[in-house]
């Protein structure tokens, strides 16, 4: 296996789990977000396989599929957007872009899709404090304001 590979399997591995809240016990997980179709302690797995992006409860059972892409398409990264509490999810493939999932309903859509500049092989996404976006692409990082 590639070193590349491995380093990729192991990022997909630490980002998994959503909001870092892990507890052992059912009761133990605050019942904060009542509203929310996505709620603290969910998992979140990328799939490159079957171009899809699931949602599993703290337990790992089956909640949602958050996202099904074609088969030129697939979902790379994943980040969470503390400003417009959405799910950010990073697409490689013919259009590269950034999908927003709503933690309330669900609801999809195109987060940053620009052509000119996003045009390598997409990794990862990341959002830093201030807000801004960043994206590991290739060689390159490129990072978005927040607007």
């Amino acid at each position: 296996m590639k070193i590349c590979t491995k380093l990729r399997l192991n990022i997909y591995l630490l980002t998994i789990i959503l909001f870092g809240f892990s507890c052992k016990l059912k009761q133990e997980i605050p019942n904060l977000t009542t509203n929310y179709q996505i709620s603290v302690g969910d998992i979140i797995i990328t799939n490159s396989g079957n171009k899809s992006v699931l949602l599993l409860d703290f337990e790992g059972h089956f909640k949602a599929t958050l996202l099904d892409l074609n088969k030129n398409e697939t979902p790379t990264g994943i980040a969470y957007n503390s400003i417009t509490k959405e799910i950010l999810i990073s697409v490689d493939g013919i259009a590269d872009r950034v999908i927003a999932i709503s933690t309330y309903s669900l609801a999809k859509r195109d987060f940053i899709n620009d052509i000119g500049n996003l045009t390598g092989t997409l990794y990862g996404i990341t959002q830093l404090t201030q807000g801004d976006i960043i994206i590991s692409e290739g060689n390159t990082i490129e990072r978005y304001n927040s607007s």
